[in-house]
């Protein structure tokens, strides 16, 4: 029962793998913890900075009406 519960659990440990590398994860990086990180391009980082200002640049206007 031991050994079943073993194999069992590597065979789904491999599964997870396979799935999390088909979505991008682990790409060329190897350093350390940090294998499973997604691979983002240029195009991606930089939408997401954009994002992020516009989203807290949003939040700054609402915050101003709330406390004037």
């Amino acid at each position: 029962m031991a050994g079943s519960l073993l194999i069992r659990s590597y065979e789904r440990s491999e599964q997870v793998y396979q799935a999390m590398r088909l979505r991008g994860y682990g790409g060329t990086k190897t350093t350390g913890y940090n294998n499973f990180a997604p691979d983002v391009s240029e195009a991606d980082r930089n939408s997401q900075i954009a994002f992020w200002t516009v989203l807290l640049i949003a939040t700054g206007f609402v915050a101003a009406q709330v406390f004037l």
